[in-house]
């Protein structure tokens, strides 16, 4: 299990990935980028670091491919 200190990857505005394989997803505009974005992930470890509210927001939901994990990190997404 990974920790938010490992976090080696970043979210482009495209929703792609950069940098590495274990991504923190931080805000609204960052589930909203991957869920827009039409990839399957694929061995991408995803790590919640707070609450999300997604309030009159449209999310379209990531799409896990093999070896990818959403790890909620003891927060949770509101309002889906």
């Amino acid at each position: 299990m990974y920790t938010i200190a490992d976090v080696n990857g970043t979210i482009n505005s495209d929703g792609s990935i950069s940098g590495g394989t274990i991504v923190a997803i931080t805000s609204a505009e960052d589930l909203q980028k991957l869920g827009h974005s039409g990839t399957t992930y694929t061995g991408i470890h995803f790590i919640l670091t707070e609450d999300i509210y997604l309030v009159n927001t449209y999310w379209a939901g990531i799409n896990l491919g093999a070896n990818s994990v959403f790890d909620g990190n003891g927060h949770t997404i509101k309002g889906i």
